[in-house]
């Protein structure tokens, strides 16, 4: 702070530089002034808001997003009704995409799903695959010779392009039935985009599809293996790490989307993630992030001291900082292997309070004009209970995760070893409190 001699000094400088010179003293007077009080207006008039909101949610009110905004784009995150699975429909005009199918329990829903979306010439312009599970894979294909099942293509007459892990898994079925469906679309006209050889841009591929304004790009995880390789003679073989990460930009909105990245992929891909254009994300951008494998544990990831190279765990902090989202959903069954796990749900609250998930909402509804979002979920088809409570499903099929009966009341049993409250049996939202609190006290702004 200036001490009084200091301030009386100035004043004498002022006055001097007034005397000298008393225009050039006015129009500094006036340039000041016009900038404070033009910068006041901006302020106002929330023009600054777009460089300081995000995150800015951890202290304010939560606001209320519109169940649709009129947009050009729907995504559609179908629900799952057999197991933890995953399966996006994107809507775009004439354009129809789809990435994974989820189970094979789930087949005839996704199936059903796509017939009522998909346009009249029963074209999909879009097939992700994002990994060789049977929770994204087993709603296309047949698990083994007794699987009799409808499966989501089977109304599907052709397919312009298929994005794909790549590489081979041998003496498997589920993997032997999608090679001869990829080989039958193929052969029908499909141009095919193995994720290796697309992000290095071999054999004349390049890793990114555009559809009108919506542009689809392939991001390297600097994980993936070739199309030549066979994963099944890898150790310990995890195929989750293989998942192929997605980007999808529309106007001022992304998606990104990362199948059940996780562990080493993930932790390559933050590495190297100013080598992709994730690098390009702004934080005036409207950012929508699909939860990596159906918001799994993030485990030791988010660690001050050892997360960054930790293979632990997926939907890690570092991750998210690099996309710091503005909404995020969850794709599982409810009830279902604790998915989604409170500390991935802690470290997407951490960036936004606009969590959902599909369990409670059914086929969740995110609806895009380019910059806004709007969100609403269809229903669950398949009601879910917990014990003590009534729910009102169609009360709260519009409801974020952190306002439903379930994460409110939905107790782990038994305790975690990393959670250090003093109750046992604690609900899914005092675990994921008290790690917010930590990520917070961790990760100051």
């Amino acid at each position: 702070m200036a001490t009084k001699r200091q301030k009386k000094q100035a004043v004498r400088t002022a006055k001097k530089v007034a005397k000298k010179s008393p225009i050039l003293f006015i129009i500094l007077v006036l340039l000041i002034v016009g900038l404070a009080v033009g910068g006041f207006i901006l302020y106002k008039n929330g023009y600054f808001d777009k460089w300081f909101s995000k995150n800015e949610n951890q202290n304010s009110e939560v606001k209320d997003t519109p169940i649709t905004v009129n947009g050009d784009i729907q995504i559609y995150s179908i629900e799952m009704r057999d197991k933890y699975g995953d399966s996006l429909f994107i809507k775009y005009g004439d354009y129809d995409v789809l990435i994974d199918a989820g189970d094979a329990g789930d087949g005839e829903f996704v199936r059903n799903f796509v017939d009522s979306h998909i346009s009249s010439d029963k074209n999909l312009d879009l097939l992700v695959v994002t990994h060789c599970h049977s929770d994204h894979m087993g709603g296309l294909t047949k698990m083994s010779s007794k699987d009799t099942g409808a499966k989501a293509l089977d109304n599907v007459s052709t397919i312009s392009n298929i994005v794909d892990f790549g590489h081979v898994r041998t003496s498997n079925a589920m993997y032997s039935s999608y090679n001869e469906l990829r080989t039958k679309y193929i052969n029908l006209g499909a141009n095919y985009y193995p994720a290796y050889e697309s992000v290095k841009h071999l054999d004349g591929l390049d890793n990114k599809i555009q559809f009108g304004d919506l542009n689809i790009e392939i991001i390297d995880t600097f994980n993936y293996l070739s199309k030549s390789t066979d994963a099944n003679t890898i150790s310990d073989v995890n195929y989750n790490e293989y998942s192929v990460a997605t980007l999808f930009t529309y106007k001022n909105t992304k998606l990104f989307c990362a199948g059940d990245l996780e562990d080493t992929g993930e932790k390559t891909l933050v590495e190297h993630a100013n080598e992709t254009s994730l690098k390009d994300v702004k934080k005036e951008d409207t950012v929508i992030y699909k939860a990596c494998h159906h918001g799994t544990d993030v485990g030791s990831a988010n660690n001050k001291t050892s997360g960054a190279n930790s293979t632990n765990g997926g939907n890690r902090m570092a991750l998210l900082k690099i996309i710091n989202p503005d909404y995020c959903f969850v794709s599982a069954a409810i009830g279902e292997s604790d998915h989604p796990f409170p500390r991935a749900v802690a470290t997407m609250l951490y960036f936004t309070n606009n969590v959902y998930f599909n369990g409670t909402m059914g086929t969740i509804v995110l609806d895009l004009d380019g910059t806004n979002v709007g969100v609403q979920g269809l229903g669950v088809t398949t009601n879910y209970t917990l014990e003590g409570f009534t729910i009102d499903y169609e009360a709260e099929k519009n409801l974020r995760y952190t306002e439903t009966t379930w994460y409110n009341n939905h107790k782990f049993e038994g305790t975690k070893t990393w959670y250090k409250g003093d109750k046992t049996n604690p609900t899914e939202k005092e675990l994921t409190e008290w790690y917010l609190a930590e990520l917070r006290e961790d990760y100051p702004l």
